[in-house]
Order: structure tokens, then sequence, then C-alpha cells
């Protein structure tokens, strides 16, 4: 009796686990491990804002470099990812770091964003920022004939059907400002004959073309889609 016990112990130790169990067992630790890692990338993401705030009222650049570490920290998980490029898009921007936006931008790819033309829209504004501190005036109608081009090209890929709103409004707020009065209407007329299930938008973005014509700022990160 003796030797049969001890020749069951020896051959069944460790205690030998089931595929089924062990799977189970391995899925278990793994939830856990992404719990505790998205935990962490919402505090790190929270911390972040707190800091922005703090940077948005006393203007300390040391605090920026805090907060932006977070939002990178953030960018790591899936869930935190999207706010926190849009949260660090703005950080620069409103700090006027344009040479490290595009850095950051470069680094990102199309599919980070809600539309894949967002990224090259948001890098043609650093660009033109950056002229226009060297006096280059001319850089904000280069970048918004860019942009209106960019957006059409887009929307010209997509079935009817998934022309939103969204993309139109976006489209004529760049055409807007590079085309006249008589152009922006003809455009206005254009695409309602191609995209009839926009015409309520079509329509009022006819009464906004002096709006946005006299809009003389380089187009900002927020007048876009934002990352999703």
């Amino acid at each position: 009796m003796f030797v049969v016990c001890k020749r069951y112990f020896m051959e069944n130790y460790p205690p030998r686990l089931s595929p089924k169990l062990l799977l189970i067992v391995s899925l278990a630790l793994f939830c856990s491990s992404c719990f505790t890692r998205q935990k962490k990338c919402k505090e790190e993401y929270h911390e972040g804002q707190v800091l922005f705030g703090k940077y948005f009222r006393f203007n300390d650049t040391v605090v920026l470099k805090g907060c932006l570490a977070h939002y990178y920290t953030a960018m790591q998980c899936q869930d935190t990812r999207s706010k926190a490029i849009t949260a660090i898009i703005q950080a620069y921007e409103i700090a006027h770091k344009y040479s490290e936006e595009i850095a950051f931008l470069d680094s990102l790819k199309d599919a980070d964003f809600k539309y894949p033309f967002v990224k090259a829209l948001t890098r043609n504004h650093c660009v033109a920022a950056v002229a226009i501190k060297k006096g280059d005036t001319g850089a904000i109608t280069k970048e918004r004939a860019d942009d209106a081009g960019i957006i059409e090209k887009y929307i010209a890929t997509l079935p009817e059907k998934e022309v939103n709103s969204e993309l139109i409004s976006a489209l004529f707020k760049e055409m807007g400002y590079v085309l006249s009065k008589e152009e922006y209407d003809g455009e206005i007329m254009r695409y309602m004959q191609k995209y009839p299930a926009q015409k309520d938008a079509l329509d009022m973005l006819r009464n906004n073309y002096e709006v946005f014509h006299n809009n003389g700022k380089p187009a900002s990160v927020t007048a876009y889609p934002l990352p999703r």
C-alpha cells in the first residue's frame, strides 16, 4: 500500500492541471494583468488632465513636461489611447510647440484618427503656423487650399451613403476661405446634386461663407474631427 501511494505521489507531483483548467487559469491571469494596466492608464490620463489644468493657469513649462509624460503613458492602452493623443495635440497646440507637435504626429498612423485625413490636416496646420511666425502670411491660404483638396479626395473615395455632414462641413470650412462667394455657391450646388442626402447640411453651410472666408487664422486642430 505504501509503495502504491508513493508511486502515485511521485507521478502526480506537482499537481497536474487539465488543459481546460490550465486555459481558465491563464485567461484569468491575463485578464487581471489587462485590468491592472488599463487602470494604470486611466490614472495616468487623469494625472495628465490635472497637470494640464495647472499649466493652462500658470504657463509653467515644467508642469507641461510632466503633463505630457502622463499622456504618453496613457497612450499605451487602447481604452485611453484616442483621448491621450487628442490631449497631447492640444497641449502642444496651446503651448505653440509646433516642431514637437509635428514630430509627434509623424510617429502616429492615419488609423489613429477618426478619419485618415485628420493627421495630414493637423500637420498642415503646424507647418502653416511655423511659416506665419516667420512672416509668411500666404501660408494660410496654401494650408486651406491643401486641406480642402485632401478632404475632397477622401470624400470622393467613399460610397454616397458614407458621406456625412461632418465631412461636408470640414470640406466647406476650407473651401469658404479660399473660394470667392460665387465659386463657393457653385460648389454648394454641385455637392447638393451629388449628395442629395446632405442637402440640409449644405443649406446651412451656404449661409456660413462670410464666417469661413474672414477667418484668417490657421485651421485649428479642434476644427476637424478629433482622433478616435
